[in-house]
């Protein structure tokens, strides 16, 4: 069976999450803002009645972070959910290989990077 991407756009960088990973796609409205996180972690965002930590994929991919993003994809890692900024959606790709031109986001191996 073909492996699923989706695809996105956050400051400028393409990046590819597989389909498996994603639970929804929102808008990032009722962040809760918390002081002390990493740059990267603006707050928590309530979904489905859970907080669950808010990351600027932006930062994470090298960027300044920014907290006018609006989109924001609900993703799992293992046994975590998390909220993961991004600019825009461009669509849903099939295959095994994503292009070497986008970037592949591993939602457990961000969690890691932050932690």
């Amino acid at each position: 069976m073909s492996v699923q991407w989706l695809v996105a756009t956050v400051a400028g960088t393409v990046v590819a999450i597989r389909l498996r990973d994603v639970q929804e796609i929102i808008d990032s409205m009722g962040v809760t803002l918390l002081p002390g996180l990493p740059a990267a972690i603006p707050g928590v965002l309530d979904w489905r009645n859970r907080a669950i930590p808010l990351i600027d994929l932006g930062a994470v991919c090298g960027e300044r972070p920014r907290h006018d993003r609006r989109n924001a994809v609900i993703a799992t890692a293992g046994s975590h959910i998390l909220a993961l900024l991004i600019d825009s959606i461009d669509g849903i790709h099939d295959g095994e290989e994503i292009g070497d031109d986008i970037r592949h986001i591993d939602p457990g191996a961000v969690l890691e990077a932050l932690a």
